[in-house]
Parts: C-alpha cells; sequence; structure tokens
C-alpha cells in the first residue's frame, strides 16, 4: 500500500481493514444467509423481491406533451456535447447487459464520438429508445447496521453504460433549462450544481441551533416519504415537464425513457428472466431519475412556501420542516398546516407520507429545559401521530433536545479509535506506511466525517477540546508518537489543522459556493449573510463556438505567495522557459485606476510586444482579470493565454463569466481555435507576465510593483487553500525528508517533539526499569538537551 494511495484497490482494502462488514465478500456472504432462512425456492424468493423493491403493476397510458415549444432544448444533440459528457463518466461503474463500459466511451476515437452522436440523434429525433438501454440487471446488498431480512436490502440496477451516457447529455440541458429559468424553488436543493446538503444544515444551524436562539421554543419535523423514487408516477413526471416547457423530443425521450422498461432479478443463486415494469418509479441508478423525481415536487415546495413562519428544505425525499415563530400551541398549527400541505401534494403523484418513519424534535428555551411539563406538540400525517423524538437525524446530522451533542461525539470518538488502530496495523515506528499517506488516512476517516457536521452544531468549550484532542491523538498515532507529546510542539509541526481552523475554512469556501448561484444568494439573504461575490445574474455562459474550443489547464497546489516562493519562482520561470519562442502566446493583466471604480487591460505578446489595451468599469479586480483573457481572445490571434488571477481562470473552467467579458469575447467574434488558458504566478520573475503588469500599471499612472489589497488573484477561497494557509503560519518543525526511511521518519519526530527515548523521558514511563541519571558524566538528569548540548562526554 505504501505510496499507492491514488488506486481504488488500496482504499478498498483500507475499508475493509476498517469495517470489515462493509465488504462485497461480507455482503455475499450475508445475501446467503438471508436467502437459507427465508427456506423458500427460487420463484417465490424472485416473487417476494418483485413485490417488496419493483413495481409491476399493469402500465397506464401517458400524457402527450402540451407545452410550448422549446427550440433550444429540442434541437439536435452536437458532437461536443457527447465528448463533454464522456469526460464526466465514471470508469469504475459496471456495463450493463450490452457489456459496454464507461472506460471504453472515455477512449473513444472522433469518428467513433461522431458515431455515436448519429446513433443518439436517430434516436433523439424518432422519439424512441433500443431495448438495451432501457434494461436493467437487479442484484441486492445488506442495509448496513441493519437486520437481516428481506425488507432491509438495497436495490443495485445495472443499466447500460452507453444509454447513461445519453442521459448525461439530456441531463445537462435539463439542468441549464431550469437553471436559466429559476424554475426551481429556493428551498429545493438536492442533486443540483454549487448545492449540498450542508447549505440545509446551514439553515438549521442558523435559524434553530445559534445560541441567539437559546430564550426560544423551536420545533423540527422530518417527514418521510415512503418509498418515493420508487412509487412517483410516471404521468406526472410527464405533467411536470409538460408545464416546465422542455420541448416535445425532450418530453418524447423521457415518455421513451420511462416506458417499456425491463428488468431481471439476482439474488446469490437465484436468477430471474426478463420481466415488464411498471408505470411508477424512477429507474434506479439512472442519471436522470433525481432530476425527474425533484420536479414532481416543485408544486410541493411552492404549497409550503405560502405557510406563514413555517421554513422548510428539500434534499431529494427529505423534507424537513421548522419554525420559530410563536407560542408551542401557534407551532403546532403552523407545523401540522405543513404536514398536511405535503402529504395532500404527495398524494397527487402517488406518494404518501409515513408517519411511524417521520419524527419531530422540540428545543425548549434553555432556562425550561430540566423543567418536568413542559408542553409537547402532537402533529398527524394521515389521521396518525408523529412521534416525538430526544434525537432527530437529518441528512446524517444528529440534533439533540437537551442542546449537547453528545450522540455525534460519541459516533467520531468511535471513528477515531477504529482509525487510529487500522494506523497500528499498517505501520509501526519502523516499517510500514509512511508518514504522507498515513496523514491523507487520517484526513479521509476521521477529518472528513468532522467537518461534515460540526461546523454547524455549536459545540460547547468542552465540546470542542474533546474534539481537537480527537484530532490530536489520530495525528500522534499518524506521525507514531506516544499520546503525551506535547500538543503545542505538534502544532509546529504544521501536520494538523485545529477544528476552529477547520470550521472557518469550511464556512468560508461554502459561502463562495453559495454566493454563485441564485439559490445560495436566496439562502444567505435568509440567513443575513453578506454573499463574498457579486450575483450570478451578472453573468454568462461562455459562448459556445469558445467553449468548444477552451482548454483551461489545472491550478496547480502549493503555491502561496508567502508560503511557496520559490516553488511560484520556478513555475514562472519554466513557463517563460517553454514558451518564450512560441508566437502564439500571450500574457494578460488588469491594474486598478485610483480614483474611481475602473481597470486597465493590457495584453502582450510572447516576445514583450504591447498587442491591445483597453479600460473597463468594474467594480472587483475579478472582472477585469476576466476581461483581460477576453481582449487576448478577441483582439489577437493566440491560442496559449497566460493570467496570474487563478479566480478568472477558474470561472473560464466553469463556464460563468462576467458581463463585461461576455461584451467583449462577442464584439469581436474570431473563427473558433483552440484556447488554452494556463496560470503564471505574478510577480514571480516572468517577464511576459512582468511586461503585461507594468503596461496596465502605467495606463492608470501607477508606479511601482505593489499589489491591491483587494485583489482576488491570490485570494484564498477553497478549503484545502485555507487549511494548508493556517499549517503553514506555524510551521516551525520541517517535515522528513522523503528518501528518509519509515525508522529514520519517526526518529526526525521524535527528536522534533522530544520524546527519542533519553534515559529521563524512559524513567518517566518506566521508573522501576531506567534511571534517569547520564551514565557517563553523572549528571542527575540525561534528557535531550543534556544528551545534545550540555554532556561533556559527548563533546
Amino acid at each position: 500500500m505504501e505510496g499507492n494511495l491514488g488506486l481504488k484497490d488500496t482504499w478498498k482494502l483500507l475499508r475493509c481493514l476498517l469495517e470489515p462488514e462493509n465488504t462485497k465478500a461480507s455482503q455475499q456472504r450475508n445475501v446467503t444467509r438471508i436467502a437459507h432462512k427465508l427456506d423458500v425456492d427460487d420463484s417465490t424468493l424472485i416473487q417476494k423481491l418483485k413485490d417488496t423493491y419493483l413495481t409491476t403493476t399493469p402500465r397506464t397510458p401517458l400524457p402527450q406533451y402540451t407545452g410550448p415549444p422549446n427550440p433550444e432544448l429540442d434541437e439536435d444533440i452536437s458532437t461536443w456535447e457527447v465528448r463533454a459528457a464522456m469526460h464526466k463518466l465514471r470508469t469504475t461503474s459496471a456495463p450493463g447487459g450490452d457489456k459496454i463500459s464507461n472506460k471504453t466511451l472515455r477512449n473513444l476515437d472522433e469518428n467513433s464520438i461522431q458515431a455515436v452522436t448519429k446513433l443518439f440523434n436517430k434516436h433523439w429525433r424518432q422519439g424512441t429508445l433500443p431495448p438495451e438501454w432501457t434494461h436493467a440487471k437487479v442484484t441486492f446488498i445488506p442495509k448496513p447496521g441493519k437486520p437481516l431480512q428481506l425488507t432491509n436490502l438495497r436495490p443495485i440496477s445495472l443499466t447500460s453504460c452507453l444509454g447513461k451516457l445519453l442521459e448525461h447529455v439530456i441531463l445537462h440541458r435539463l439542468q441549464n433549462h431550469m437553471h436559466h429559468q429559476d424554475l426551481f424553488p429556493h428551498t429545493m436543493l438536492g442533486f443540483r450544481s454549487n448545492l449540498s446538503t450542508q447549505d440545509v444544515m446551514l439553515q438549521i444551524s442558523e435559524e434553530i441551533l445559534h445560541p441567539r436562539h437559546a430564550k426560544r421554543t423551536r420545533a423540527l419535523l422530518a417527514l418521510d416519504l415512503t418509498k418515493a423514487f420508487d412509487n412517483v408516477q410516471h404521468k406526472a413526471i410527464l405533467s411536470a415537464l409538460s408545464d416546465l416547457g422542455v420541448g416535445t423530443r425532450t418530453h418524447a425521450y423521457i415518455t421513451a425513457f420511462l416506458n417499456n422498461r425491463t428488468a431481471e432479478i439476482r439474488f446469490g443463486s437465484a436468477e430471474s428472466s426478463p420481466f415488464p415494469l411498471g408505470s411508477r418509479g424512477t429507474p434506479q441508478g439512472s442519471v436522470l431519475s433525481p432530476l425527474l423525481f425533484n420536479i414532481t415536487l416543485i408544486p410541493m415546495a411552492q404549497k409550503l412556501q405560502r405557510i406563514p413562519h413555517l421554513s422548510h428544505s428539500f434534499y431529494a425525499d427529505d423534507i424537513t420542516l421548522w419554525t420559530t415563530t410563536g407560542n408551542v400551541g401557534e407551532m403546532e398549527e403552523t407545523l401540522q398546516a405543513g404536514a398536511d400541505a405535503v402529504a395532500e401534494c404527495a398524494a397527487c403523484i402517488g406518494l404518501a407520507c409515513s408517519p411511524t418513519k417521520s419524527e419531530i424534535l422540540l428545543l425548549h428555551p434553555t432556562a425550561d429545559r430540566h423543567k418536568k411539563g413542559n408542553p409537547s406538540i402532537h402533529v398527524k400525517v394521515d389521521g396518525l401521530p408523529v412521534p416525538e423524538v430526544q434525537k432527530l437525524r437529518i441528512l446524517g446530522m444528529f440534533i439533540q433536545n437537551n442542546g449537547l451533542n453528545t450522540e455525534t461525539l460519541s459516533k467520531l470518538t468511535i471513528m477515531t479509535h477504529q482509525t487510529i488502530r487500522l494506523i497500528k496495523r499498517i505501520a509501526n515506528k519502523h516499517r510500514g506506511m509512511r508518514e504522507h499517506d498515513l496523514r491523507r488516512l487520517v484526513q479521509a476517516f476521521v477529518i472528513s466525517r468532522m467537518v461534515y457536521t460540526l461546523p454547524y452544531l455549536h459545540l460547547t468549550k468542552i465540546e470542542a477540546d474533546k474534539v481537537n484532542s480527537l484530532i490530536r491523538q489520530a495525528y500522534k498515532s499518524a506521525l507514531n508518537l506516544p499520546q503525551g507529546t506535547s500538543n503545542n510542539r505538534l502544532l509546529r509541526m504544521g501536520v494538523h489543522n485545529t477544528l476552529q481552523e477547520l470550521t472557518d475554512a469550511h464556512r468560508t469556501a461554502q459561502l463562495d459556493r453559495l454566493s454563485s448561484t441564485n439559490t445560495g444568494r436566496h439562502i444567505l439573504a435568509a440567513l443575513n449573510i453578506k454573499p463574498t461575490g457579486p450575483p450570478p445574474d451578472n453573468t454568462h455562459s461562455i459562448p459556445k463556438q469558445i467553449k468548444e474550443k477552451l482548454i483551461v489547464h489545472p491550478l496547480p497546489k502549493n503555491v502561496h505567495p508567502t508560503h511557496n516562493r520559490e516553488r511560484r519562482e520556478a513555475r514562472a520561470k519554466a513557463l517563460y522557459k517553454k514558451h518564450a519562442d512560441n508566437e502564439d502566446a500571450a500574457y494578460v493583466d488588469a491594474a486598478e485606476y485610483p480614483c474611481h471604480q475602473a481597470y486597465a487591460l493590457s495584453v502582450v505578446s510572447h516576445d514583450l510586444k504591447h498587442k491591445a489595451s483597453a479600460s473597463l468599469r468594474a467594480t472587483t479586480s475579478l472582472e477585469a482579470e476576466e476581461a483581460a483573457i477576453a481582449l487576448a481572445i478577441a483582439s489577437s490571434t493566440a491560442t496559449l493565454i497566460m493570467s496570474d488571477s487563478k479566480s478568472a481562470i477558474r470561472n473560464f473552467a466553469k463556464g460563468q463569466i462576467h458581463s463585461a467579458t461576455y461584451k467583449i469575447l462577442q464584439s469581436n467574434p474570431h473563427d473558433p481555435r483552440p484556447i488554452q488558458l494556463v496560470w503564471v504566478p505574478a510577480h514571480a520573475g516572468n517577464p511576459g507576465n512582468e511586461e503585461a503588469h507594468s503596461i496596465a500599471r502605467a495606463y492608470v499612472n501607477r508606479a511601482g510593483r505593489t499589489v491591491e489589497r483587494d485583489c482576488a488573484r491570490d485570494r484564498l477561497i477553497t478549503y484545502n487553500e485555507i487549511t494548508l494557509h493556517y499549517r503553514e503560519e506555524r510551521l516551525t518543525y520541517p517535515p522528513p525528508h522523503h528518501t528518509l526511511t519509515k525508522e529514520q521518519q519517526t526518529i526526525w519526530r521524535q527528536l522534533q517533539s522530544r520524546t527519542f527515548p533519553s534515559p529521563a523521558y524512559l524513567a518517566l514511563i518506566h521508573p522501576d526499569q531506567y534511571k534517569p541519571e547520564c551514565s557517563l558524566c553523572g549528571a542527575l538528569r540525561a534528557n535531550f538537551e543534556h544528551i545534545l548540548f550540555i554532556c561533556r562526554e559527548l563533546q
């Protein structure tokens, strides 16, 4: 495993060691146990699985398209769309019955891609799909942590990878349509770009859990839709598509996609022949299914928005309602109105709420929390009461009615100790995995779990200290240091972040992500949080003819202007050496005018000659840096453009640019040509970048080489950049060299932490076996400093 953490098989083995009950072999054994426990023949077993997990009711006629035409969505599929979808395919996905894998599709040549596009267009125009694309092979695995019963299985459907490639193309079109038309309510967050489960947690954290609400009564209701994805009616999906105006071809494709589906079941040694599926449920394992399910819930979200004093969020079929207004009786009325609205809308699309799986949590004011006889809330769903619980799990976050976080900390403690035991199995002081890989294990198995929910829980000081202790325990184990190692020295090694640093980095990255979408900005506005970037209404998609030819090179890591100055200088010189004679290369930069919100733009050729310049009214340097790139595209024939703005290059990679940039690209359209964007470090000795900077500064009458305070070039906005910055700020003890052996790395860290086994140190641990005196000079305490600097016999 040493040095092979980039391979999936290595992680598979590590997960097997960490959680042996969740391996494939263990799952197969559990499937066999379930089959033996039932003690029925194969045909009866297959029928039970059909009845439990698949819809085989008779098919019903599906509605025709009744919406307006949509030429944009209904246009023929282009080769670049297919190529872009291929790049998103996961090569590890299992193939369907046609045996065509994603790895095969991603390695097709250009002629094959054109042939695939032609095949897609044939079925796209006809509104048909081959039977192989609508057939699924269904297997089952036991749900982790549940009893081994037939009702506690998770179906896994293997469908055609070629069919899913077409789904990716249509999904991208539909997502763009929903985004540009702003058709999703701002409370629907599931399976949407730049939105996450943690955005639901942020709202609950700010509106329910924040200490400023400690004197108020708050109530949360988590509703469960029974087998929602398996029971939603096909006619409800198609009617919703008509209401959204997706166009005739798109509607016909979805109709063919949902209709005439077949499946075959395999469970242990039992197998079925292909059988037809009914007119309910979105296809399991399909790329389109989450979006199709989401659009059927739009009327439900709109109805909930009209209920006063009720907040809510949707993440797929997880519906959370909460209220903080009024007394307990008024809260009960508010939540009951929300539950009734959900049940009514769910019935219209073939779904139903489960009262037994739904839960309600009531948080009383801190002063009244321990009083007896506190009022409770009674909410009913379909005439049955929803149970009130002491702890509620929402999208993986546990909330307790006593205001503590013992459940979360208990699970994190268990996972941390499991990881420490795993580290001891695969490494020791002398051999095994080295420090760098072990730190990656801690990040994957411990830190990632902490960062998922802890930033939203408002821990007490004791709880925060407990988490920091768990972090230190994990990293001390990874470094093969004793748990009594000085915490201060561990911090100065720069190998880990504190909980506060992790929370700050996570929140900064989340707010930046939310600021990039209308829904995210709506969430921030509702929480009175200021966005960190310009509104998305001020952005446009890169023109198609440019996007098809645009190649954005990956941004390098570890290039902080202070901590990684040598790396930046080396990259700057290497780029200039490589492209000094490249006639198609250009450098761009921007500088701010001192008296008003405007910027000067400059474009410089490979031989450091001034090629183009412009002035632009803008509020941020990010807009100006974007516009400088656009100026190089529109005013020159350069195919390699180098900019020192990471943020601008990120926006081009995302395909979303500001209005000024879009206007420049549209004002002087060139024949489409391949264009590469490369990041060059600012002020690091690259002559092209320095010349572009000097020309831009000259236009605004500024001398010198200062950097604007609000410049976005090196702004830390990603989680990894911020956490690395914190670690390097306090880095005093350098890491071991990569050529050192495992034993030498351990000794290096022991010397830094003053835990090297000296007589004085060993006497503290084993006083009966060791004496602290120096055996050479007779000093009373032969500690680390004495051995290295004081002992006369060792000089």
